[in-house]
């Protein structure tokens, strides 16, 4: 099952994003100084279409392979892995990007017209909303569902 969710998240982004993927890993390889000078950023945001930075991506390739495992699995594992949540290991990711209205307009349970905040709790979004206007977007929508 994880082979399968695997496969779904890396379906859901296009060359050109995994490419950008691949930079980022190799950037974050220690590589010897360039003559030019050249530095790339840690969390920088891209142009173009995808304009989620390199944390932020990690983090939602994260959050697809999550929401994945959470339709396919067995009841009782998706019960656990709905407790659970995703590993803080990957909202460190979102803790870490420059483009947080991005990721919570990906975040699907956004997209729902009612929705509870255990859907946010999973994701980790009080961990990594640091806009005020976005938490109360979020408090908003959650409360007359609570």
């Amino acid at each position: 099952m994880h082979l399968l969710a695997i496969a779904d998240t890396l379906s859901h982004f296009s060359a050109d994003v995994m490419d950008k993927l691949a930079q980022a890993n190799a950037a974050m390889n220690p590589v010897a100084a360039s003559v030019l000078g050249e530095s790339g950023g840690y969390a920088t945001a891209t142009a173009g279409v995808e304009t989620i930075d390199e944390c932020g991506l990690r983090f939602l390739m994260a959050m697809k392979q999550h929401e994945y495992l959470l339709l396919c699995l067995p009841i009782k594992q998706r019960q656990q892995l709905r407790i659970k949540g995703l590993s803080s290991a990957h909202v460190i990711w979102a803790t870490h990007s420059d483009t947080e209205n991005e990721l919570l307009n990906a975040v699907p349970a956004m997209q729902k017209t009612n929705f509870v905040w255990d859907d946010l709790r999973g994701i980790g979004a009080a961990w990594w909303l640091k806009n005020q206007a976005s938490l109360r977007i979020c408090v908003e929508k959650v409360r007359p569902n609570q």
